[in-house]
């Protein structure tokens, strides 16, 4: 009976019905509290529901109840993870994960991936190394092995194992056509594969390349993302931009965005700028300084941006001009617009997210917010970017601590246009 009611919860949580696998599952437990299969069910399941703190206590029992299982000290490790306050029960977690079991690729997955949240590049960068070597052709710890590379100043091993790993995850849909770097020159490039808008806007710096070797270029962008297409499709060598659930074209050969770098030598191609719509208004400014601000005033400070209230000392700066630099509610609405206006703009201030991208792409001078444990593309310990000649970093020096960047900035701010 208690055999059934596991099988009955595991098909009900595959098929998406968490409240009767939950149910289930609990009868179980009321036949056989040793089950360390259930207690491991039931916290998953709770996690899927977001009751966290139940969770952990679910996914605790199992480990008690089997605590030579590598599996229940990794998931109890990944539920612990989520809380910046219980990492180092997490590290514990994991290397009990793994002390049970060393060749565990997905703990060492999991535990290089919370060192990574917590800026820890060099330290997760071996378990990523590991995870790959224990499972090879692993897509997620390559991808993870290519990003603590290139956080680390890595840039052609980086982009190989990035590479490497989207062969092994598209290549098995479409091997024959996945390009790998042989002649283009009058065949059709499908270029897709697009996971975050400002990743699109770091790599849109390779699609001429493909051009220039006398490719037809044709991207295909996420459903939802239509207002960067009239951002990319201005980019020399473009042919057309689908999005969404488009009718794909007659194409010869697919590349996803990311594994053009190591395709072209993983150069950051400085001299690369996303044309504007326009630039009207390009003249030199007169005084007032015109600065555009891109933040969320209706969120609190996270991990990604500051609130409102630490980025008081910048609106305190006197002689300066500010202008709003926010998206619409819905998506990406206003994206091409604010890439009209940015241009006009003596300097723009931003978070680590599209913004600070897209101000990038376009050449402008751009200050960037980072957070301590910031992505992959600005390194570790740079003030500036090899991606961006224009844009200049201001790191947190700790978790938290947004007044020492946005006092530094104010500073330069002052000298900038006041002094």
């Amino acid at each position: 009976m208690a055999s059934d009611d596991y099988g009955l919860a595991l098909d009900l949580w595959q098929r998406g019905a968490p409240d009767r696998a939950g149910n289930a599952v609990r009868r179980l437990l009321a036949a056989d509290p040793a089950s360390a299969d259930g207690h491991q069910l039931l916290g998953a399941i709770l996690m899927q529901q977001r009751r966290y703190a139940a969770a952990r206590a679910s996914l605790r029992r199992a480990t008690l109840i089997a605590p030579e299982d590598a599996v229940h000290h990794a998931n109890l490790a990944g539920a612990l993870a989520r809380d910046d306050l219980e990492a180092r029960r997490a590290e514990q977690g994991f290397r009990r994960a793994l002390a049970c079991r060393p060749d565990f690729a997905e703990a060492q997955l999991s535990y290089g991936n919370m060192l990574r949240r917590g800026g820890r590049w060099a330290d997760a960068l071996p378990l990523h190394s590991r995870a790959t070597r224990c499972r090879p052709g692993f897509a997620p710890a390559l991808a993870a092995l290519g990003r603590s590379l290139l956080a680390l100043g890595c840039q052609d091993d980086g982009w190989a194992a990035i590479e490497a790993g989207l062969y092994g995850e598209h290549a098995s849909r479409l091997p024959e056509t996945f390009w790998r770097g042989e002649p283009v020159d009058g065949r059709t490039v499908l270029v897709h594969g697009a996971e975050h808008v400002w990743e699109t806007l770091l790599l849109a710096r390779y699609l001429p390349c493909l051009a220039r070797r006398g490719a037809t270029v044709i991207v295909h962008l996420p459903d939802g993302w239509a207002p960067l297409a009239a951002v990319i499709g201005r980019i020399a060598g473009v042919r057309r931009v689908l999005v969404g659930a488009a009718p794909a074209p007659a194409f010869d050969v697919h590349v996803p965005f990311a594994a053009l770098p190591h395709r072209f030598g993983a150069s950051h191609e400085p001299a690369f700028a996303i044309p504007g719509p326009g630039r009207a208004d390009s003249a030199p400014a007169a005084r007032p300084g015109r600065v555009g601000l891109a933040w969320r005033a209706d969120t609190p400070s996270t991990d990604r941006g500051a609130s409102a209230l630490e980025l008081a000392p910048l609106l305190a700066v006197p002689g300066i001009e500010w202008t709003s630099l926010r998206l619409g509610g819905n998506g990406l609405d206003g994206l091409d617009e604010i890439a009209a206006a940015m241009p006009s703009l003596d300097l723009v201030i931003a978070a680590d997210d599209t913004m600070a991208h897209l101000a990038g792409a376009l050449g402008v001078l751009t200050w960037v917010l980072l957070a301590h444990a910031a992505e992959w593309c600005w390194m570790t310990d740079r003030e500036d970017s090899p991606w961006y000649p224009a844009l200049h970093l201001f790191r947190q020096p700790a978790p938290g601590d947004w007044a020492t960047p946005v006092h530094r900035m104010a500073a330069e701010l002052e000298t900038l246009f006041v002094m």
